[in-house]
């Protein structure tokens, strides 16, 4: 049995509540992921929702939402995005 103390697994340090920010590439990477595991078959079609308060999360990731939507989590304004996941571009 492992017990976790102040370090993670390996020693590694474990981040305090303050230091949980998402790191500024994780959505960029996301999305790359998304574009390369999701889209290789044409025949499939994949669609990703992401909750966000960032409101130019889609230019961020670099794909085209279908679909915003404008809610609210509690005081904080936030948009439900909808991606459509496609083989090759959106562009037309």
């Amino acid at each position: 049995i492992e017990v976790l103390g102040k370090a993670g697994p390996r020693g590694a340090p474990r981040p305090s509540a303050e230091d949980r920010s998402t790191p500024q590439d994780f959505f960029p990477r996301l999305a790359a992921h998304w574009k390369r595991a999701y889209t290789a078959r044409p025949d499939e079609r994949w669609t990703a929702w992401v909750l966000s308060p960032d409101l130019k999360l889609a230019s961020t990731m670099r794909l085209k939402a279908s679909r915003r939507v404008p809610m609210w989590n509690g005081p904080i304004e936030c948009r439900l995005y909808r991606f459509d996941l496609v083989a090759g571009s959106n562009r037309g």
